[in-house]
C-alpha cells in the first residue's frame, strides 16, 4: 500500500480550500476612473469647459482627471449605494429588486433627486437622445478569451480576460480586464462610474469569473475608460437607513423634472 506523508495530506486540502473563490454578498469598493476622448464633446455628461489647450492636434486625446474620479460603492443583498464627489455630492441608490434607481444631488447647499423605474429611465434616455439628436450604441460580445498573463495589482493577484465586443454598426472593441479569481461580486452587482449613462455597457463586467481590479473599456465609439480598483472590503459597514432617500431631499420623479407623463 503506498503511503502518503501526512504534511503533504495537508498541503493539498489547504490548497484546495484556498483554490474556493469568495462570493462576497456585502462590501464596499472603490474604483478610480479616468475618461479619456479625442473630444470634449464626446464625453457624457459634458463636463465644465476646459481652458484652451495650444496645439492640440485631433490625434491628442483629452482626460478628464488625471488622478482619476473617485466612486464609492457600497452593497448588499438587494441595495446598492454610489457617491461620487466629482461635481459636488452625488449619490445613487439602486434597488435591484425593484430595480428602481434614485439620485440624489447635494450642491451649494441644495439637496434635491430624482427617482425611477428602469423603465422609465430608459423612457427618458430615449426622449433626451431624440431631442439632442444622439443614439446609444448597443454592445455585442462576440468572444471572450483568457489569458495566462499573471500580475499583482494593488495586492490582489489577478488573471487576464479579453472580452472582443461590437455594436450594430459593426465598431468592434477589445475589453481588456485584469481580475482576481478568488473573489466573486453578487450577480445582480452594478458596475457604475459617475452616472447612470454607462450602466449598460459596464454590465459586460459582470461576465468577468471574479473581482474586476484594473479595466481599460470603450463606453462608446469615441470615449473610452479606465477603471482600476483602489479598496475593497468584505462586510457592510452602513446601517439600512443608508440605502435610503433622507427626509431632507426634496425628490420627484424623473420622467416629472423633463415633462413627461
Amino acid at each position: 500500500m503506498t503511503r502518503i506523508p501526512i504534511t503533504l495530506l495537508l498541503l493539498f486540502c489547504c490548497s484546495t480550500i484556498s483554490a474556493q473563490p469568495k462570493k462576497v454578498t456585502e462590501g464596499y469598493v472603490e474604483y478610480y476612473v479616468i475618461y479619456s476622448s479625442k473630444s470634449f464633446d464626446d464625453l457624457l455628461p459634458p463636463p465644465p469647459p476646459p481652458p484652451p489647450v495650444p496645439g492640440m492636434g485631433s490625434e491628442d486625446k483629452v482626460f478628464i482627471g488625471e488622478e482619476g474620479t473617485k466612486v464609492m460603492i457600497w452593497f448588499k443583498p438587494g441595495y446598492e449605494k454610489a457617491v461620487n464627489e466629482r461635481y459636488g455630492r452625488i449619490t445613487f441608490l439602486f434597488n435591484t429588486s425593484k430595480q428602481s434607481t434614485s439620485i440624489l444631488t447635494e450642491i451649494d447647499g441644495k439637496k434635491t433627486g430624482t427617482t425611477a423605474s428602469d423603465k422609465e429611465q430608459e423612457e427618458v434616455d430615449n426622449y433626451l437622445d431624440s431631442l439632442h439628436g444622439r443614439k446609444r450604441e448597443s454592445w455585442f460580445v462576440k468572444r471572450t478569451a483568457n489569458s495566462e498573463e499573471i500580475k499583482i495589482i494593488n495586492g490582489h493577484h489577478c488573471l487576464k480576460t479579453i472580452i472582443v465586443s461590437e455594436t450594430v454598426n459593426a465598431v468592434q472593441d477589445t475589453t481588456i480586464v485584469w481580475y482576481d479569481p478568488d473573489i466573486w461580486l453578487p450577480k445582480d452587482f452594478i458596475f457604475f462610474t459617475d452616472n447612470t449613462d454607462y450602466k449598460a455597457r459596464l454590465s459586460i463586467l459582470n461576465r468577468v469569473p471574479g473581482l474586476p481590479v484594473k479595466v481599460d473599456i470603450a463606453l462608446t465609439p469615441k470615449v473610452r475608460a479606465s477603471i482600476e480598483l483602489k479598496q475593497f472590503m468584505e462586510g457592510n459597514k452602513l446601517p439600512d437607513k443608508a440605502y435610503t432617500v433622507p427626509k431632507d431631499f426634496a425628490l420627484k420623479p424623473l420622467k416629472e423634472q423633463y415633462g413627461l407623463h
